[in-house]
């Protein structure tokens, strides 16, 4: 027989004092001390709900990143010495996706 544990569930995702994350929900115990299907489905939704976050603010990190490259290669190609070094090393056009993120229009 498994021990009863007073154990709560995440609803935030953060850490907190004592346990994985700040916000909790305690376990629901039906009468034979199992938990209860409403208390699974419970537990499921709330770590679908902690990935969901954790995709969305590394989208988010991802895309600063993103913009950051992307201004700094807007200036090293106003650049006329970089662009010069470019051509001398055989590379005189750039990706069409490229350009276009750059400029922020098609070819």
């Amino acid at each position: 027989m498994k021990p009863a544990h007073g154990g709560a569930r995440s609803v935030a995702g953060k850490a907190a004092p004592g346990g994985r994350h700040d916000k909790t929900v305690p376990h629901v115990r039906g009468a034979r001390g199992r938990a209860t299907p409403e208390s699974k489905a419970q537990s499921v939704l709330t770590e679908g709900l902690r990935r969901q976050r954790n995709i969305v603010s590394r989208m988010s990190d991802t895309d600063r990143e993103i913009t950051l490259v992307l201004d700094i290669l807007r200036e090293l190609t106003r650049d006329p010495g970089f662009v010069a070094l470019m051509n001398t090393r055989g590379f005189t056009t750039l990706p069409r996706l490229l350009h276009e993120r750059l400029t922020g229009r098609p070819r």
